[in-house]
């Protein structure tokens, strides 16, 4: 089956292959039960691979990120939004505003693990000025000790000078 232009138009062997669009499944000569949608139908890792489906235009295109769900394909190639676990009940996938409020989430706590890290850092900033302070403290402790010894020792040069 083709629909558009030059849908399928290389198709020579392939059996039961359908191509929508402008070139829809146009690349695919061999592959059986493909379904190519606007786009060529071959893998572009594999080749031509038979029971496949190629859709054109998705891959690499940006959505809303408040608007978006997911697609999921079961084992019988079905689509759908839903899973099931292993009991085979029913899982909903998390809901788009459940992920963008977990992006936002995320977004803020590595926010505050950058500030944290800015923190630490003029932290350890301010750490190393006091001990420079602290040593300058020390050394202006030793020197005015140093003076008031001169003092005291010069007083009393003075006072046995002053007493003959």
């Amino acid at each position: 089956m083709a629909v558009g232009s030059s849908a399928l138009v290389g198709n020579t062997s392939g059996n039961n292959d359908i191509g929508i669009g402008f070139f829809g499944g146009s690349s695919i000569t061999t592959a059986n039960n493909v379904i190519a949608i606007a786009a060529s139908g071959v893998s572009s890792v594999f080749g031509q691979v038979d029971n496949a489906c190629y859709i054109g235009g998705i891959y690499g295109q940006a959505i809303d990120g408040g608007t978006f769900g997911f697609v999921l394909v079961d084992t019988d190639g079905k689509l759908g939004i839903f899973t099931t676990d292993a009991n085979g009940s029913k899982a909903t996938v998390p809901s788009p505003l459940g992920l963008q409020q977990q992006a936002t989430l995320n977004r803020k706590v590595e926010e505050q693990q950058a500030t944290i890290v800015e923190l630490k850092s003029a932290v350890a900033q301010q750490q190393k000025a006091m001990e420079v302070l602290i040593g300058q403290v020390r050394e202006q402790a030793s020197q005015i000790q140093k003076v008031s010894a001169q003092l005291e020792a010069s007083k009393s040069a003075q006072q046995v000078v002053n007493n003959p």
